[in-house]
């Protein structure tokens, strides 16, 4: 797992509004996948398209961390409503999970991912709340 730090005041900024929030909060990406590659790369529209593409996979891991990725990417390119859906995308995919063991292919517990995901859904709440404040 990748730790990447969203800036609301960075994100302010790239939207044209005035904000004093300048809190940072961290994201995460799943380690593995080229559209998390992409986005630790900063190549969000890259990472946009890989994550679009492969989100049709039936391996729902794949698609947690494809979504993850574009709710990061999302994001950090301003497309809040986008972002959101993406991380409620990759929050109910992680919730389906029915086993409480760890995933075949990774030292991630599913608690861990629900978690990630979780915590990325929050950051991209507060950051629209933050602007939707800097706006009034």
């Amino acid at each position: 797992m990748h730790r990447l730090t969203v800036t609301t005041l960075a994100l302010a900024v790239l939207l044209g509004f005035a904000t004093d929030a300048s809190a940072a909060s961290e994201m995460q990406v799943f380690e593995g996948f080229a559209s998390s590659r992409a986005v630790l790369a900063e190549r969000y529209t890259d990472a946009i398209a890989i994550a679009e593409k492969r989100q049709r996979t039936e391996v729902a891991f794949f698609k947690i961390a494809n979504a993850t990725s574009l709710c990061v990417a999302h994001l950090k390119t301003g497309a809040l409503e986008l972002a959101s859906t993406a991380c409620e995308a990759a929050v109910d995919t992680a919730n389906g999970l029915r086993s409480r063991g760890f995933l075949n292919f990774t030292t991630l517990s599913i608690d861990d991912v629900r978690d990630v995901v979780s915590a990325n859904r929050q950051v991209v709440a507060t950051v629209q709340l933050s602007l939707a404040s800097a706006q009034e």
